[in-house]
């Protein structure tokens, strides 16, 4: 019976591709009517009459509403037919052809601005992306942005959304009202620790400094010293530099590793937040718009009508030239009821024929449409850490290999640049001078962005190492039995083990503490390659940000 069926359905479907060619002619011929009159292709009140036309014919009354989605589907179809004939292959918009042509070049040795004092988490997401030039703080975002646009800096730099608490409050209705562009973005993780002078000891401190939500956000850490007071400020800038100029063993801050060395203090307890995963997506904004080498996102702000399935049809777009947003908020218009700005970015580069299609038919649909930025994303980077021999290298390219992602050895890059490996590095320059570039290369390649990095065994031994890597990473600690790597491994290449394999115990002990404490997560590598690589994927999987690549 259910062949029967399916062949009468085969039948239909037949008749229907029949209609449809030829309903399809017909809104060719419309659309060479309306270009000889200059008469638009979009007649959104037509359409509703059609519909409703459609609608008023069914028989069964809970066919409707997919009778009304199927119709409103065919005539979309209709009018990107029609669009095609009046304009071509080409119906780019001349706005977007203009965009592209006079976008900006990046500025050298930017002036950059960002929210909050030196050492803020504003402060290092515009080092972190910058690297140099010269920065200053302003005390709220609209005067970040006031700067930008008046001139008196290149740049700006402000958070935009948290993986823990979304957008912050009135970022992008500013980006709007002052006519910023997003020239990048960086991701930059909160990672909370406990400061103090040098030679303070955590057994010593009687206060704790902090910002309120920051102290908050470390609940956890203060439950377990009920001993210590905790005492909130309106600045953690100014609450940092109060416990650095008073130098008291007994006072620490709760503050980033990147605020700590600024001012000269020393952490004494790593990552005590109570989310370590925290992050916060900063964007980079100037008032000239710039095209990104290697732009792979886009930013847009629009305004569609206020008509029933206005959005839909806007959002069917980018489904049909296969564009993948990635985020959709709203807004609300000031001064209008009930009227919606909306933000959304979506995986493209405007530079490419698909991204310019798809845009000049959304613009037709839309009120209001500006592109706000065409940059590269910057994806949090997969960083593996471990012993030497622990399978952090054949971890790492099988795994960048399954979930489409580049993949770097840091010792590698270090061998390359100095024309050597490892072990003439140690016995010609010594270790301290591997240390130096292992710490170098740490910072440049924290910096990628959506790339699997695998780290020397005594990388994360250096707290600048660790904190450079986390901060635009997530750190797995791959954690082999040091006997599997005595049987299995050829130490004798490895500089700290050649003379004596077996001190591979206590290097393991040593070490084992700061691997685990800078670790999100530990994955254990005792049993096949592809077992070790399915975890970690399906580990990644559950983050949020999106990791494959698309």
């Amino acid at each position: 019976m259910l062949k029967e069926y399916r062949e009468e359905i085969r039948e239909l479907d037949e008749k229907i591709l029949e209609l449809i060619e030829r309903r399809l002619e017909i809104a060719r011929t419309i659309a060479e009517y309306k270009m000889d009159r200059d008469i638009p292709v979009t007649d959104a009140a037509q359409e509703e009459n059609v519909i409703d036309h459609v609608v008023s014919l069914a028989k069964r009354e809970d066919d409707v509403p997919y009778i009304r989605r199927f119709w409103r589907m065919m005539l979309e179809n209709s009018r990107a037919v029609q669009h095609k004939v009046v304009t071509g292959d080409n119906i780019t918009g001349l706005w977007l052809r203009e965009m592209i042509r006079s976008a900006a070049k990046r500025k050298e040795n930017p002036r950059v601005v960002y929210k909050g004092g030196e050492g803020s988490y504003g402060h290092e997401a515009a080092a972190a992306y910058f690297g140099t030039g010269g920065f200053g703080g302003c005390s709220t975002y609209e005067k970040v942005c006031r700067t930008v646009k008046n001139g008196d800096a290149d740049y700006a730099v402000l958070p935009l959304e948290s993986n823990t608490a979304g957008a912050m409050p009135g970022v992008r209705e500013l980006i709007n009202k002052y006519g910023l562009y997003i020239a990048g973005e960086q991701n930059v993780r909160l990672d909370d620790c406990l400061a103090a002078p040098k030679g303070a000891r955590l057994e010593d401190i009687t206060e704790i400094h902090a910002h309120e939500q920051v102290l908050a956000r470390c609940s956890a850490f203060l439950e377990d010293h009920p001993e210590i007071k905790a005492v909130p400020s309106l600045s953690s800038s100014k609450c940092v530099k109060k416990i650095a100029e008073e130098n008291s063993p007994h006072k620490a801050v709760i503050t980033s590793g990147f605020a700590a060395e600024l001012n000269g203090l020393e952490v004494i307890a790593p990552y005590i937040s109570d989310n370590p995963g925290s992050c916060t997506r900063f964007v980079i904004l100037t008032d000239k718009f710039e095209i990104s080498p290697g732009g792979d996102k886009v930013s847009m702000a629009f305004t569609v009508r206020h008509r029933a399935g206005a959005l839909q049809r806007v959002l069917g777009i980018f489904a049909d030239y296969h564009l993948n947003l990635s985020k959709i908020e709203s807004v609300p218009v000031g001064g209008a009821d009930f009227e919606y700005l909306f933000f959304t970015d979506f995986t493209g580069d405007i530079a490419q024929a698909n991204t310019q299609k798809a845009l000049a038919l959304v613009e037709q649909e839309c009120d209001f449409l500006r592109i706000l930025g065409n940059y590269k994303s910057k994806r949090r980077n997969i960083v593996l850490v471990g012993m030497p021999g622990s399978g952090k290298n054949a971890v790492g390219k099988a795994l960048a290999l399954q979930i489409g992602m580049e993949y770097y050895d840091t010792d590698a890059l270090i061998e390359e640049q100095e024309g050597k490996d490892t072990t003439r590095i140690f016995a010609e320059n010594g270790e301290k001078y591997f240390r130096d570039a292992e710490t170098e290369m740490s910072k440049k390649v924290s910096s990628l962005g959506g790339a699997v990095i695998s780290t020397g065994g005594g990388t994360m031994m250096r707290p600048e190492n660790a904190r450079a890597l986390r901060r635009t990473g997530y750190v797995f600690f791959v954690n082999r039995p040091v006997e599997e790597i005595l049987e299995s491994v050829d130490l004798s290449n490895r500089p700290l083990l050649a003379g004596d394999p077996k001190q591979i115990y206590k290097l393991y002990a040593d070490r084992l503490p700061t691997y685990r404490a800078v670790a999100d997560y530990e994955v254990r590598n005792d049993g096949e390659l592809s077992q070790v690589v399915n975890a970690l994927d399906s580990i990644i999987e559950l983050l949020k940000g999106g990791y494959r690549a698309v």
